[in-house]
């Protein structure tokens, strides 16, 4: 088992890999699509040649993003000693495995900020809201039509819950 740095031609390969785990890792799968040259392959084979020769996703620049479908105890081991020597500030993806990884790096460091969020999915039926609604507020379905009332939506999600402390969003993001 071993961590390697992706070539940016097994992109596609690492892209097929992450689907079926988009939901979990969301920055981690638009990092890759940006070409982001800090993303890394946990893999038993050195040369990559389909989605069975990995076994977990790292994107790794002072945030570390993971995809670890089946994180095992080779694994977490081979995680232990590739971080090592990394300054990990934040650490963002499944719970289960961020807990897992957290215990892997309290021999050597504490990350300064682990997210917790909630996976929200939308029901093929709308459901009635949990409460009921204020003044003229209402519910409903976006389309192409709302994506500037949804850009700044997100924008300001990034802001309040995403982005560490003190770090500039941009329009980009």
């Amino acid at each position: 088992m071993q961590i390697i740095k992706a070539e940016q031609s097994s992109y596609t390969i690492i892209e097929e890999f992450l689907k079926p785990w988009e939901h979990t890792c969301v920055t981690l799968c638009a990092k890759l699509r940006k070409l982001d040259d800090h993303i890394y392959i946990i893999s038993n084979d050195l040369q990559i040649n389909d989605i069975n020769d990995i076994c977990g996703v790292l994107c790794i620049e002072g945030t570390l993003l993971h995809c670890i479908p089946h994180p095992d105890d080779e694994i977490l081991s081979c995680f232990m000693e590739f971080a090592k020597d990394k300054k990990i500030r934040v650490i963002s993806g499944k719970t289960d495995v961020t807990e897992r990884l957290i215990m892997q790096l309290q021999e050597f460091q504490t990350p300064a900020q682990v997210n917790h969020y909630t996976l929200m999915t939308l029901e093929q039926i709308a459901l009635p809201p949990p409460e009921p609604l204020s003044c003229d507020d209402q519910i409903f379905r976006c389309t192409e039509d709302n994506l500037d009332i949804l850009l700044e939506l997100q924008k300001q999600y990034l802001i309040k819950e995403v982005a560490p402390a003190g770090k500039q969003v941009t329009e980009l993001e």
